[in-house]
């Protein structure tokens, strides 16, 4: 896929960049044990978002590139 730089991976980006903030909160809303710390909350997000966000755009640029 992302890898080998196929067409197809673009697609499941996109959506996967918009699935990761909302899975993190709803997993820190429903989690009641132990809450994370509100910092650790923001450094996770900003990386799990540079990441999957990163990525999509990434795609998104160079789609031509894509076989």
């Amino acid at each position: 896929g992302l890898w080998n730089a196929r067409r197809w991976v673009a697609a499941l980006a996109i959506p996967y960049a918009f699935w990761v903030p909302v899975n993190e909160v709803l997993f820190w809303f429903l989690h009641t044990d132990q809450r994370p710390t509100v910092g650790f909350i923001a450094f996770y997000l900003l990386v799990s978002l540079g990441g999957s966000i990163g990525t999509a755009l990434y795609l998104a640029w160079n789609r031509a590139r894509l076989s």
